[in-house]
């Protein structure tokens, strides 16, 4: 007879804005050229790329809408008033 043994503390890897937008997560752009961020849609953002578009990838494709500079850079992270 073999014992399950419960898993804990499983690391998961987030790669895709997929995998982002399930979970409790948010993804921000900031733009090291005039220093602004915002929040990204990631519902918007994976119906127009893609829900395995590589968030790596994002700084490819997105455009500052404050200085128009492209390569910002995307971050995610814990949204407001959720526990890990």
């Amino acid at each position: 007879m073999t014992r399950q043994v419960p898993v804990r503390n499983v690391p998961f890897v987030l790669t895709t804005i997929g995998d982002i937008s399930r979970t409790t997560y948010e993804m921000w752009a900031w733009c090291p050229e005039c220093m602004r961020g915002r929040e990204l849609d990631l519902d918007q953002l994976t119906v127009q790329l893609g829900a395995e578009f590589p968030y790596m990838q994002l700084k490819n494709v997105l455009v500052c809408t404050a200085c128009g500079r492209r390569g910002c850079v995307a971050h995610f992270s814990h949204k407001s008033g959720t526990t890990r």
